[in-house]
């Protein structure tokens, strides 16, 4: 099990000194940001173990989509119902612990079984990144901008991660702010955005996340890999992904 903490924050800015608290405080922290609400109202989260067995608390029941849904439900209006839904749950037993499965803190989205049909036939396309702390300004105008475009996400997540450096070379972590989008497949108009959202993390010496990349360009992903060269002198030629096909390494 896991004992959970939540508070309601309103606004980007309260949002992250509520996060960085939650950080000093306990081990686990998340916040949830709903993106179509005028204010960012969102909910931040604090985790610890609880080790004591005396209560099992059992899952949440599964929601499931059926295995033939193939409209996406990811449109302005039904994000909004699904985020107000979202909150008010969320909100409930703020300011108190209280205990939940430890699948219900670490995998909420997988309470829905095939939950990724949500989106229609095209499936998601999920947009992780993170950058440096200080530099938190271009992930709030990137919000701003999934506003003005219309393309709303349905799931928007940050964290934080800590000061420990990744001995991988090719390691996405770094110290600093991750945030994670989750859109319907949109075609051009949304790869658009999101080459435009990789030019701002890039700017600010962020990057963005290989493992859940699907349009990445060549350019930048040699731009955030500072330790590309010595890999590449380590690496095995006759082994070869789709990945590295498609960003030329």
């Amino acid at each position: 099990h896991v004992l959970v903490r939540r508070w309601k924050t309103k606004g980007f800015e309260e949002l992250l000194r509520r996060l960085h608290d939650v950080d000093e405080a306990y081990p686990f922290s998340v916040a949830w940001l709903d993106t179509l609400n005028e204010n960012m109202r969102g909910i931040v989260q604090g985790g610890r173990w609880e080790t004591s067995e005396d209560t099992y608390v059992p899952k949440r029941k599964r929601i499931t989509v059926p295995s033939r849904w193939r409209v996406s439900l990811v449109r302005t209006t039904l994000v909004r119902m699904f985020n107000a839904s979202w909150y008010h749950m969320h909100a409930r037993g703020l300011g108190q612990e209280h205990r939940i499965h430890l699948d219900d803190f670490f995998h909420p989205l997988d309470g829905i079984d095939g939950w990724n049909k949500l989106y229609g036939s095209g499936g998601p396309i999920q947009y992780q990144c993170v950058v440096p702390f200080g530099s938190e300004k271009v992930l709030f105008e990137m919000l701003r901008e999934t506003q003005s475009r219309k393309m709303p996400s349905l799931l928007t997540v940050l964290k934080h991660f800590g000061p420990r450096q990744s001995e991988g070379l090719l390691s996405f972590p770094m110290p600093g702010t991750t945030l994670t989008l989750d859109f319907p497949c949109l075609g051009e108009p949304l790869f658009r955005m999101l080459e435009q959202f990789d030019a701002s993390v890039l700017s600010v010496g962020g990057r963005i996340y290989p493992a859940k990349d699907s349009r990445m360009s060549a350019t930048t992903f040699r731009f955030m890999q500072s330790q590309l060269d010595r890999f590449l002198s380590m690496r095995d030629t006759q082994c070869q992904s789709a990945f590295a096909r498609r960003v030329g390494i």
